[in-house]
């Protein structure tokens, strides 16, 4: 991939965010990146650098610094500080050093506190889907809360296997996390229903991050609502919170103007997972997603660094 320079790279998906500790997650549309299970499709867009132009895409941190009314906050030192964002992604970015440190310094952003854990060993392969990933997650996860640290959790590959062990990892080792953000996800229909790595046996890890006080985020997908069988865990989980994504429209001075969902977020109801609480009496009697939504659209997108 190339550095950011004369051409930034523009990509994205589904950013969620938690407050001003806001993880970052993506699931994208279209050149596929096959793990052996997780399958990602990442819409790449290359486009002029615009950290100097305010409210031109690619957004830089300071455009949604200011689209969604940070700034105030800032101002009184609320940044992320003392809060922990863990994010989960698989083989990992090997330049994550010098592309986070090329993002901040293009962007005028702080250094970063970033941890990286391997539950099952460091990749012994590489993947540049899985590395794009990884690094519009850390880097988004710093641009929206720059005081906050960073637990990257990376699994060898993105097998079933793997993801449910980085996923009980988190749940066991890093029971500090404010917020654990996961830009993966795969239909219902697709996962195993025995065995150790089924729908089932992830909930009760969620339950458990949720018993450590953790709020957990899930991307719902890119391919747009569906009427069944379609939707993405897990987003669907409801002791999960499922980002969806819009269309983000500023003026030149980086003001919001509008927003409009977008066409590709992932939305729909789950076969699984009845109605919670707080979706009672919309519609049908399945947990529907999404249930919050962020800037989104790959025909705007965000900067990102990644060598």
């Amino acid at each position: 991939m190339p550095k950011l320079g004369g051409i930034q790279l523009v990509l994205l998906l589904s950013l969620s965010i938690a407050g001003l500790i806001g993880p970052v997650g993506t699931h994208a549309t279209a050149v596929q990146v096959t793990g052996s299970v997780f399958n990602f499709q990442h819409p790449l867009i290359y486009r002029p650098a615009s950290v100097s132009r305010p409210g031109a895409a690619p957004f830089a941190p300071s455009d949604i610094q200011r689209a969604y009314d940070y700034l105030p906050l800032y101002a009184q030192g609320i940044k992320g500080n003392g809060t922990t964002i863990v994010i989960i992604d698989a083989y990992g970015d090997p330049t994550l050093t010098s592309d986070l440190s090329r993002f901040n310094s293009l962007t005028g952003l702080p250094s970063a506190t970033l941890n990286t854990f391997y539950p099952n060993g460091q990749p012994v392969t590489q993947d540049s889907g899985w590395a794009l990933e990884t690094a519009l997650d850390v880097e988004w996860s710093h641009a929206v809360a720059p005081s906050a640290t960073i637990d990257l959790v990376i699994a060898p590959n993105s097998s079933d296997a793997f993801i449910f062990d980085s996923i009980s990892y988190v749940a066991s080792n890093l029971t500090n996390a404010t917020a654990v953000s996961m830009s993966f996800g795969q239909f219902e229909n697709q996962y195993p229903t025995i065995g150790p790595y089924t729908i089932s046996a992830t909930h009760q890890l969620f339950s458990t991050m949720i018993s450590h006080g953790t709020s957990v985020f899930a991307s719902s997908g890119d391919s747009g609502a569906d009427t069944c069988c379609n939707s993405s865990y897990p987003a669907t989980d409801p002791r999960v919170v499922a980002v969806g994504g819009t269309t983000l429209n500023l003026n030149s001075s980086a003001y919001y103007v509008s927003e409009d969902a977008w066409s590709g977020s992932g939305a729909g109801a789950s076969t699984i997972f009845s109605k919670p609480s707080w979706q009672q009496g919309l519609g049908d009697s399945m947990r529907d997603i999404a249930d919050v939504s962020y800037d989104a659209d790959p025909r705007i997108g965000v900067l990102v660094v990644e060598n």
